[in-house]
């Protein structure tokens, strides 16, 4: 919160010399200008993104561990539009595993679509996380 940018890339830096001398973590950035409609992500680790709606739009995490390795760090964008949903979660949700709720146009709102697919792609051995939003 204290951090003077809001740059991914800068972000996940500030992230990983934070988290050097603990277990590490994986982590992923999903910034949102409201004004603009764009979304800037960038990820280390075994997190994973998707955008569903007027488009298709996956984004690429990067192989490391904050606090242990990182290497470059990809900061990708994409436009949102209104209706779209923003997907992201830790890999304790299967990212292959079909759930209903990550449907184009799905009528459910973004707290049921994350509990629905933490119900439907949740792994029983892993821990589990995930953000959806709704654009507005």
């Amino acid at each position: 919160r204290d951090a003077p940018t809001t740059d991914p890339e800068a972000l996940l830096k500030l992230l990983h010399r934070t988290a050097l001398g603990t277990r590490g973590a994986a982590a992923g950035l999903a910034l949102i200008n409201t004004a603009t409609g764009r979304m800037q992500f960038a990820g280390v680790g075994n997190v994973w993104v998707r955008v569903l709606g007027e488009q298709r739009w996956r984004g690429v995490s990067r192989d490391g561990i904050l606090g242990e390795r990182m290497r470059n760090v990809l900061v990708q964008a994409v436009a949102l539009h209104p209706g779209d949903l923003l997907v992201m979660a830790s890999d304790g949700i299967s990212e292959s595993r079909y759930s209903s709720a990550l449907v184009r146009g799905t009528p459910l709102r973004a707290e049921r679509v994350a509990r629905r697919l933490l119900h439907d792609a949740g792994k029983t051995t892993d821990d589990a996380s995930c953000v959806v939003v709704r654009c507005l």
